[in-house]
C-alpha cells in the first residue's frame, strides 16, 4: 500500500494578496499533478485538513472541487473547514458536501478508522482532545494518525501557540504507539523521527 500525504490545500477562488499569478489556475495544475501521482502509484491520499480556505465555499468552488480533487482522498476537518471551528456544525460545511458526494472520506473523531492491508488510520479533526491516547497495538498492523493541530519543533512559533497546539515531542508522547503521525495547520513542513 502506498500513501501520499497532503495538508492545507486551502482551495479558494480569489488570490491571496501575495500572489500575482493566476492563482486558481495554479491550484488546478497542482491538483491535476496530485491526481496523476495518485494514479501512477495507485496510492491512497491521506490529508490532514483544510481542503477549503473557508467553511462556506461558493457553489461554483464546490463544483470545481468535485471535478478537480482526486477521488477517494481521506481527510480530517481542519479549522478552515469547520463553521465556527466547531465539529458539531460540519454538516453545514463545503467539506461535508464533498463527503456526501463521495468525493472524499472525512474521518471524524470516532474510534474508527480507515483500515486496509495492514494499515489502520485514525483521524483527529481540528479541536480533538488528545489525552494520551492508547491503542491496542498488533504487530501485523501499522498505525497512522492524521490530525489537524498546530505543532512545531522547538520554541513556540507565536505567542499563545500552546493554547492551540503542541510541541512535536509532546504530541508524539500523547500519541504513543502510532507508527506515523501526519499533522496539518502549520504551513511549515518538518519531519521528526523518534526511535523507529
Amino acid at each position: 500500500m502506498k500513501f501520499i500525504f497532503t495538508s492545507d490545500i486551502h482551495l479558494q477562488e480569489d488570490a491571496p494578496i501575495c500572489r500575482t499569478d493566476d492563482y486558481f489556475n495554479a491550484q488546478c495544475k497542482k491538483l491535476e499533478w496530485l491526481k496523476g501521482i495518485k494514479e501512477e502509484h495507485e496510492a491512497v491520499i491521506l490529508d490532514a485538513g483544510d481542503i477549503f480556505s473557508k467553511c462556506y465555499p461558493s457553489h461554483w468552488l464546490v463544483s470545481k472541487a468535485i471535478q478537480m480533487l482526486p477521488k477517494g482522498m481521506i481527510t480530517v476537518p481542519g479549522n478552515h473547514d469547520l463553521p465556527r471551528h466547531s465539529l458539531d456544525l460540519i454538516d453545514k460545511s463545503g467539506l461535508w458536501v464533498l463527503n456526501e458526494a463521495k468525493i472524499l472520506d472525512v474521518l471524524l473523531d470516532k474510534p474508527l478508522i480507515y483500515q486496509t492491508e495492514g494499515i489502520c488510520v485514525q483521524g483527529f479533526p481540528y479541536g480533538s482532545k488528545i489525552d494520551s491516547i492508547k491503542i491496542n497495538k498488533r504487530k501485523s498492523i501499522q498505525y497512522i494518525a492524521i490530525i489537524h493541530i498546530m505543532t512545531w519543533v522547538g520554541g513556540e512559533p507565536y505567542p499563545g501557540a500552546k493554547n492551540d497546539g503542541l510541541e512535536v515531542n509532546e504530541l508524539m508522547e500523547k500519541l504513543k504507539g502510532y507508527d506515523l503521525i501526519i499533522t496539518g495547520h502549520n504551513h511549515s513542513s518538518f519531519v521528526v523521527k523518534n526511535k523507529d
